[in-house]
């Protein structure tokens, strides 16, 4: 009979998930279906109710859990992946906001330091301005020095 493996097999028989193959031994297919490991797949109803024993209605009955519980499983499965992306997104928005502090702590300390940079500037400038200052008053002494000098120089030239 032909089947569908609900989980991965491993054994006398080995399959994946989802994997449809051929099972004959008959011992080996009604241990597999009881315990819910293989589904058969539906290409002949009939010898589908021989070999689970069913009655038809009870054949529609269980195809409707079959499909009940694909559609669980399949809802399970959407719900899962639903989730890992949703954490997959909480982690690039918490790396989007790290790489935003980081940027602006960066930005900061530039401005930190341009601000020093300028203070630093503006004490220059005013030690600057101040040496001008001193300069002129120290070129407004020696000139007033040195016409004083003159001055002294021409008075003793010209006393008789």
């Amino acid at each position: 009979m032909r089947v569908k493996a609900n989980v991965n097999l491993g054994g006398a028989i080995t399959a994946h998930a989802g994997e449809e193959f051929e099972i004959t031994n008959e011992a080996v297919l009604q241990d597999l279906l009881h315990q819910g490991h293989i589904t058969p797949v539906e290409s002949n109803p009939a010898e589908v109710a021989r070999v689970l024993n069913l009655n038809g209605q009870q054949l529609s009955e269980q195809r409707a859990k079959n499909v009940q519980e694909r559609t669980l499983e399949e809802l399970a499965y959407a719900e899962a992946v639903q989730y890992a992306n949703n954490q997959l997104a909480a982690k690039e928005e918490e790396k989007r906001i790290d790489a935003i502090r980081q940027a602006r702590q960066q930005a900061d300390q530039k401005v930190q330091e341009q601000l020093k940079s300028e203070q630093k500037v503006s004490e220059f400038k005013a030690q600057a301005e101040q040496m001008q200052q001193e300069a002129k008053v120290q070129t407004v002494i020696v000139e007033a020095q040195a016409r004083q000098q003159a001055a002294q120089q021409n008075s003793q030239t010209n006393r008789p």
